[in-house]
């Protein structure tokens, strides 16, 4: 990241933890509010917050931590906008992987022939 640049709406390095921790408390605080709410308990977004809530945030008491549990890796969820986009742990990175391949060659009527082969991987 160049230098001057921010992430989480400006706030520092040192307070992502702290970002992340309340973000955490919002979703279980959303979570127990609607739970049993006959239409809200029932959306699609509702469950994915649920499923964060499982796959990421720990309580101890009033202690509230945010850390992928070793069950979840690889299938957890990365980004609620887009469910399945997948964290690359080699890249460090959230999203798809694209593998791009092309071939030249000869073909009838046509000089040269240029084909372009892409692999989306989820």
């Amino acid at each position: 990241m160049a230098s001057g640049q921010v992430r989480f709406a400006g706030h520092k390095p040192s307070q992502y933890e702290l970002c992340l921790v309340a973000a955490a408390r919002d979703i279980l605080d959303l979570i127990g509010r609607f739970n049993e709410h006959a239409s809200i308990s029932t959306f699609d977004s509702f469950a994915l917050l649920k499923r964060i809530a499982g796959e990421q945030i720990h309580v101890e008491g009033e202690s509230v931590s945010v850390k992928l549990r070793d069950e979840a890796k690889g299938t957890a969820l990365a980004n609620p906008h887009d469910p399945d986009a997948r964290f690359d742990s080699y890249r460090e990175a959230v999203g798809y992987q694209v593998q791009i391949t092309e071939t030249c060659g000869a073909s009838v009527g046509m000089k040269d022939a240029f084909a372009l082969l892409a692999q989306v991987i989820f």
